[in-house]
């Protein structure tokens, strides 16, 4: 779905370009990824944000990884220059939990919300406790594919089913168990309509634990953003 005002449109395909129209009392920023694990469940996910009362001047958005970055780079439209951060052309994975360190000493009135791959998250996953430990605590949302996905696109196309999984299959990791090891919460996600809650049960946690929250988003495998169907790497 799209999004106009504070009510919903109909839009076509896997990561659609949305460009918010704001109001003063409710502002709604979405991204699109297809949820269930199998074709037969096959639905397409908002990951969404509600912000009552405010505009996106008090949220800064990171997105890292590959093909996650390739859809959120294209639903996120930020007001002011700072508010979206990601890892730049040369792809470098991991540097989400960095990032949020930064934005937070640099904005500590402001909310932090980084968007990963769980190819990034599972690189610099563990610093989560160092932002807790010195009071920069971030909401970490999780599109979890189980796989190295971007670049499995083009392993696939180039090489095929046969050679094509080769290291770049993950594991089924149920992340939102991770915060878990110092007391912080995190939230699973199986169906669109749990995104919205679930991000604001998170910024509820943060702001009565003072602790980071993960929410781990299941995504199907199988798809993939535009960007990464246009990649040239492989060919």
């Amino acid at each position: 779905n799209g999004v106009s005002g504070t009510e919903y449109t109909p839009v076509t395909g896997l990561a659609a370009t949305i460009t918010p129209k704001f109001n003063t009392s409710k502002i709604l920023v979405m991204l699109q990824m297809s949820v269930g694990r199998s074709a037969n469940h096959r639905v397409y996910m908002r990951l969404g944000r509600t912000i009552a009362g405010g505009s996106l001047d008090n949220t800064i958005f990171i997105g890292d990884g590959g093909d996650v970055v390739t859809i959120s780079a294209q639903a996120v439209r930020p007001k002011n220059p700072g508010q979206w951060m990601d890892p730049g052309a040369l792809g470098s994975l991991g540097v989400g939990t960095g990032f949020a360190f930064a934005a937070k000493l640099a904005n500590p009135d402001k909310e932090v919300l980084c968007y990963y791959g769980d190819g990034s998250f599972g690189m610099t996953a563990f610093d989560i406790e160092t932002a807790d430990r010195f009071g920069m605590p971030f909401i970490a949302v999780i599109g979890n594919n189980s796989a190295m996905n971007q670049i499995r696109y083009g392993q696939l196309t180039k090489y095929g089913q046969q050679k094509g999984d080769i290291a770049n299959k993950l594991g089924d990791m149920k992340f939102s168990d991770f915060p878990k090891m110092w007391g912080a919460h995190g939230i699973e996600v199986h169906e669109p309509n749990e995104i919205s809650s679930a991000l604001n049960e998170a910024r509820k946690l943060i702001n009565k634990t003072k602790k980071s929250v993960v929410v781990n988003i299941w995504v199907d495998p199988n798809e993939y953003a535009p960007g990464t169907k246009a990649q040239t790497m492989y060919k």
